[in-house]
Order: structure tokens, then sequence, then C-alpha cells
């Protein structure tokens, strides 16, 4: 088969080549369905490390003829990425049609503003999304996944959130491995990265309605608009883990004494967060859209704050619920009184960080 040229290139031959070769299979298997192919992240913003991501999103041509196409895309998105390559492939896929709706507006404005264009027919000035209510209820909802999948053994959150390990050198926030070519698998500082800069994004976006598009946009606009005591801690993650360590866990001792101490702040960090989407979720249970009010619902079940306050806006809430909202309530209020009645007493944070 035949390597389709791109339009533009990341700068990293190994990188083109993967994408290339992305965009043969997608091409063979869809032919004439896709309208274009978008990279985003580093390597579209000429920040790649040689452990970052590729992020490419495939649109497809106005919408998808069948349920079974949207199925094969999975599946194909899903076969790639299973391959390993030199460079993790992260495969995203959408219709035209779909680009227009209310839910995906974050993945609208990271297309129109946040990509490059290699291969196809660029839409991005079609894309009517603007930084709206809907993009500041995204990225409010964006930083619950990254604290959630940093804790898997958790099957709800309960606030205020302890370590991913507290008995872990780096307290868990290394839990996630680098993408590797290889058998062997590395520890990394990806999951500090993204906690951190997610959250950073939404307290942005929150605050001020500004478009947070990439992990060193959300540090510029912190710093900007917010610029308070985290304000460091949300620029050095960036600067020392992505820029200087790329994402590795250092060797040296002392950034490795650097590391722990970042580590360990940002705990305070997500609950201060965790603190604010509190609010935030109680004032969406009042919003008049349906949508957003069973999605709040949903989420007070996942994360278990303390208090009366929240179960007494549910059962105001249920009195007026029908159908899959009320269905939703009432599963969260059973949620919420389990896990209370297993909740054992926190670990405190550590005064110092554990012995190297």
């Amino acid at each position: 088969m035949a390597m389709l040229p791109l339009l533009a290139s990341t700068g990293s031959d190994r990188a083109d080549a993967i994408l290339s070769g992305a965009v043969c299979l997608w091409e063979a298997l869809f032919p004439q369905r896709i309208r274009g192919y978008y990279l985003s992240g580093s390597y579209a913003n000429a920040t790649a490390t040689p452990t970052s991501d590729l992020d490419l999103t495939i649109v497809f041509k106005d919408h998808y003829r069948d349920p079974a196409e949207s199925d094969r895309a999975q599946q194909l998105c899903a076969a790639i990425e299973a391959l390993h390559p030199a460079i993790f492939l992260d495969l995203g896929y959408l219709s035209e049609q779909s680009l227009q709706q209310a839910d995906r507006i974050s993945v609208a404005l990271q297309l129109k503003r946040s990509s490059c264009l290699i291969y196809g027919e660029d839409i991005r000035d079609q894309i009517t999304a603007i930084p709206d209510a809907r993009y500041v209820r995204d990225a409010m909802h964006i930083p619950y996944f990254g604290s959630s999948y940093g804790r898997p053994q958790l099957d709800v959150l309960i606030f205020p959130l302890d370590y991913p390990d507290p008995k872990g050198r780096f307290y868990g926030y290394d839990g996630w491995n680098l993408s590797s070519s290889g058998d062997t698998e590395q520890a990394g500082t990806k999951m500090l990265v993204v906690i951190v800069g997610r959250i950073a994004s939404a307290i942005v976006a929150l605050h001020s309605g500004a478009y947070v598009g990439t992990k060193h946009d959300s540090v510029t606009l912190y710093c900007k608009h917010i610029h308070d005591q985290w304000a460091d801690l949300v620029e050095q993650v960036y600067d020392v883990c992505k820029a200087r360590w790329q994402y590795r866990v250092p060797t040296n001792p002392s950034d490795q004494a650097q590391l722990q101490a970042l580590c360990q702040r940002a705990l305070d960090f997500e609950n201060h967060f965790f603190a604010l989407y509190r609010s935030y979720l109680l004032d969406e249970l009042h919003t008049s859209a349906r949508e957003d009010q069973l999605r709040a619902v949903e989420r007070l079940g996942q994360i278990i704050y303390p208090g009366e306050a929240i179960d007494n806006a549910l059962r105001q809430l249920l009195e007026t619920a029908d159908g899959d909202l009320c269905t939703a309530i009432v599963q969260t209020m059973r949620q919420r009184a389990s896990a209370r009645a297993e909740h054992r007493p926190r670990h405190k944070a550590p005064e110092n960080p554990p012995a190297g």
C-alpha cells in the first residue's frame, strides 16, 4: 500500500510515517467517507517530547450511514491503538453532523482552534462553535475523569480526596506508564500533568470563560486570569514534568525531591477544585436543561460529598422529576448512603514525603 502524502509535517519522520499509515488504513476501510484528518496536541503545536502521544481526530462526511459504520470505526481505532507503534496514536472520530451537537462543543472548539489538518478537506472555517456556557460546563466536568482514572481501585471518589497511593514515593501520581514500542513499561508523570492541567483549564473557564486549547495554554491563561496560590504549581508541573523531564520520572535525587514536593501539593489542588465543583454541581441541579441536571445528579453519585446540602437538593429536585432523571436521583441517593456507610477515616497528608 502506497503511503499517502500529508498536508503538514509534525517535524518527526517517525510520527509522520505513523500518521500516514493510519490515514491509509482509514481510507482503505472507509473509501470516500472521511472528510478530514486533524492532528491536535503537542505534535500539532510543536511542543512534542519523545514520550508525547499523537492525537488524531477523524471526521466522517455528513453523518454515519448506519450504526454499523460507527461500530467499525470504533473497532479500527482499537485495532490501531493496540499495535503499540513507536509513538502511541490516540484516535478519535465523529461525524460532521455531530460537530453541531451541544455535547461535542469541546471537540468542535479543539478542531476549529487547536488542530492541524494533515489530510483531506479543511472544514474548520465552517465550524461555528464558540466558548460559551456549554464549553464551561464541559471544562468543569472533565477533571473528574483524570482524578477518577488515577484511582482505579475506588468505585467512587470521597471528598476530600486522598492521594492515589498514600504510601507511594510520589503518592501515586506516577501511576500512568509511558507509551513504549517495546515490552517494558516506564513510570511517568503524565498523570500529574493531566490532572493539574485539566483542573487549571476548568478553573480558567469557570472564572473567565476563556478557551484553553493546549496544555501550555492552561498554564499561560491560569497565570493571567487566576494567578492565585496555585499558579506556581500549575507552572512548575508543566515546565519540569513535561518540558524538562519529558514526562519521565527523574533519576537525579534533587529532581526526585522536587517531584515529590509537587506531587504532595497536587492533592490540595485537586481538593481545591472539587470544592469548587461541589458548588457548581449544586447550581446545575437548578438549571432548566434536563440533560445538565441529569449529568450533575450522576456525578454526585460518583463523588461523595459530606453534609446534608446535597441530599436536601436531591430531595427537592425529586419532587418535580420524572423518567430517567427520577431514576438517576434515586440511584445517586442510594450510592451516597452506601458510600457513607462504608466510609472509613481518610489518610491525612504526610507531614514529610516518604524516603527515597
